[in-house]
């Protein structure tokens, strides 16, 4: 996963501009520090998450298809012969 620049002064400075302590800032700074860790994703990171999913979702039609062709196959052989019977 990618990093991401947290500026914890200027994220302090905002806390501190509506009415904060500065230890009251800091201490929310470190705690959101702590919370966040590694569970922001980057903008690289959704791509690259994209990306993976497309192969994977390529893949995926690739072995499906000769089953859906066949089936479809055997569909229209059976809705042929139905279609005889009635």
């Amino acid at each position: 996963m990618a990093t991401i620049a947290f500026d914890t002064l200027r994220f302090a400075r905002k806390l501190e501009e509506p009415g904060f302590t500065r230890e009251q800032a800091i201490g929310a700074t470190k705690a959101l520090g702590e919370t966040m860790g590694d569970s922001l994703a980057a903008k690289s990171d959704a791509q690259a998450l994209k990306t993976d999913l497309k192969a994977q979702l390529y893949t995926l039609k690739v072995d499906v298809e000769p089953q859906n062709k066949a089936a479809q196959d055997g569909f229209g052989s059976a809705d042929h012969r139905t279609k005889g019977q009635s």
